[in-house]
């Protein structure tokens, strides 16, 4: 089984343009389940950081998806 860490970049491309090939990427990696998504609190510590950052917030991003995006991928650890 392939294993992947999903970018920061790609997690937050994915939610501002819900249509792009990195929102594709992350629907793909959320469903396929031969695919190990690698990641630690670190990584996760990341994401919410950059989520947050200033110049995203013309985003309007919703804290709650992403806090749904991300206990998906940790339910998907060892799968």
């Amino acid at each position: 089984m392939p294993k992947i860490i999903i970018d920061t970049n790609i997690i937050i491309s994915a939610f501002i343009s819900k249509r792009g090939k990195p929102s594709m990427i992350v629907k793909f990696a959320l469903s396929d389940e031969n695919m190990i998504i690698c990641y630690n609190d670190t990584i996760f510590a990341e994401y919410k950081d950059v989520f947050l950052r200033d110049k995203f917030q013309k985003y309007k991003f919703d804290i709650n998806e992403l806090n749904i995006v991300l206990t998906r991928l940790k339910g998907l650890q060892g799968r």
